[in-house]
């Protein structure tokens, strides 16, 4: 989305607080210099580690984690540990993405690897990594129950290495040709492990420490879960039929890097075999310029791909709204709000219209 504002506004009371978390953990003389390169990261540094102000990220993960929190028990300051490790571990992911994907820019700033080189942001990622796994050893300070301590730390760890093979199943689709046949079904797991697991961590995190209410944890775990679900896919439809004035995205960007992304997949298991063919050849070309990403998205159109998605997007989005509302909890209207906030009516901003 082009203008967060909508929802850092949500977070907003915690921003102060989540920092000063997040610079005590990364507060370590023994790696200073990687520690300095996530906060350049995080756009609180320049590329001279001098001082600045620059938009780094919705710290949304953590955000939510505290949001849940404070919404059941009225106390958000004893899930900040874990709000750090769930942004440190995220934006490990981010700066190793960049890497793998070889994309020069993130955030509208030069990316890590393409400012100090590929080692050093792979190492910049594993340190970010270790940070958010030594996060949640503070803890031990805030009155938690062992029991309950060791059980997020495992919650956590068990998620982190999901989201490992989401990443595995994503590089391994990537590398598969279209006539591999791809299905919805591995692409939507694919999400799910990649993405989704982490809003679902945070939501059923914060949970975890405000209350021992399985119920809850559990029903706030799955809101989040499908939340992350619907915004993946909601983020795939926009970035092929979305006005970039809202989107943010350049046009045709996903079709231009040959992503195969739902609407993409969707469509070539939905079509004849000639139309199989002509897609295939489409996206095989070396460099989509405009007119061919027009035909492919021609293509998408004559599939009902975008239908499809938009009907998708609405059922995790009212799967994601319906577990929320299953936790009983009083104050969740300003969580309903993030949601539709988070994920408008698609209609709203795409260029077509679903007949």
């Amino acid at each position: 989305m082009k203008n967060p504002t909508l929802v850092l506004k949500a977070f907003e009371r915690y921003e102060k607080d989540l920092r000063k978390d997040l610079e005590i953990v990364l507060l370590k003389k023994e790696c200073q210099y990687t520690c300095n390169i996530i906060k350049y990261f995080l756009g609180w540094l320049d590329e001279r580690f001098s001082p600045i102000e620059v938009y780094g990220g919705k710290r949304f993960r953590g955000g939510l984690c505290l949001l849940v929190s404070e919404i059941i028990s009225g106390d958000y300051r004893r899930a900040l540990p874990v709000a750090s490790s769930l942004e440190l571990f995220h934006n490990f992911t981010l700066i190793h993405d960049d890497v793998e994907d070889n994309d020069p820019l993130r955030r509208g700033r030069p990316t890590v690897w393409k400012v100090w080189g590929k080692n050093l942001a792979i190492n910049t990622g594993d340190v970010g990594l270790i940070l958010s796994l030594l996060s949640l050893n503070r803890l031990n300070k805030l009155g938690l129950k062992k029991g309950k301590i060791l059980e997020i730390q495992e919650f956590l760890g068990n998620i982190y290495l999901k989201i490992g093979q989401g990443q595995f199943l994503d590089l391994t689709m990537s590398e598969k040709s279209l006539t591999k046949d791809i299905s919805e079904k591995e692409y939507l797991k694919m999400i799910e492990y990649k993405t989704s697991v982490l809003v679902g961590a945070s939501t059923k995190s914060g949970a975890m420490i405000a209350t021992d209410n399985k119920w809850v944890i559990e029903n706030f775990y799955h809101f989040g879960l499908n939340l992350g679900l619907a915004y993946q896919v909601f983020d795939d439809t926009i970035s092929i039929w979305g006005n970039p004035e809202f989107s943010g995205k350049l046009k045709f960007n996903d079709i231009k890097e040959k992503k195969k992304t739902l609407p993409i997949v969707y469509a070539f298991n939905h079509t004849n075999s000639k139309i199989k063919k002509e897609l295939a050849d489409l996206y095989s070309i070396e460099k989509i310029n405009d007119n061919i990403a027009k035909q492919i998205v021609e293509i998408l159109d004559k599939t009902n791909s975008y239908a499809y998605c938009w009907n998708l997007i609405n059922r995790y989005k009212e799967n994601s709204l319906k577990f929320l509302r299953k936790t009983k909890i009083k104050d969740i209207n300003q969580i309903e709000s993030l949601v539709h906030n988070l994920i408008p009516n698609v209609k709203n901003y795409t260029k077509i219209a679903v007949k």
